[in-house]
């Protein structure tokens, strides 16, 4: 009886070690997944700083383009206007650009998010699990012993 009662000890103790190890994974999981959320956010957000010098070196590109047009404005005209709606274009492609990369953000933030939940919700699952094989356990094991005990 002694034996059968060490051996169920010994068989809870390895599921609640099991536990723990399991739990330890899901944390490690978690982690990761923060971590590379953060990664993430961090390159989109060099993302959009790049956009934006970028389009304030187009913006002051402009500024130098309308000095020269004041100065040599009948020699110039038609070529400033040609290099405005360039320079237009540009700005318009990096704003859809920024505006392309908010939107893959707010994907990327999305899926990352369903995905923790979906990790939460499978941990959540995982361990009320073992924490019912653990009261079954314990409920045999008591069983056990009123059926040794009497």
């Amino acid at each position: 009886m002694q034996e059968k009662l060490r051996e169920h000890l010994a068989e809870k103790e390895k599921l609640t070690e099991d536990r723990l190890q399991q739990e330890e994974r899901l944390k490690a999981r978690i982690k990761q997944l923060m971590d590379e959320k953060a990664a993430l956010e961090e390159s989109i957000t060099q993302e959009k700083n790049r956009a934006k010098e970028t389009l304030e070196e187009e913006q002051n590109r402009i500024q130098e383009l309308e000095n020269r047009l004041a100065r040599q404005k009948k020699v110039w005209e038609e070529n400033i206007m040609q290099e405005k709606s360039r320079v237009k274009e540009a700005l318009e492609e990096e704003q859809k650009r920024v505006q392309e990369l908010e939107n893959r953000l707010a994907r990327q933030k999305e899926i990352l998010e369903s995905s923790m939940a979906h990790e939460k919700r499978k941990a959540k699952e995982a361990l009320e699990t073992e924490r019912r094989r653990v009261q079954d356990l314990e409920n045999h094991l008591t069983q056990q012993k009123e059926v040794w005990g009497a």
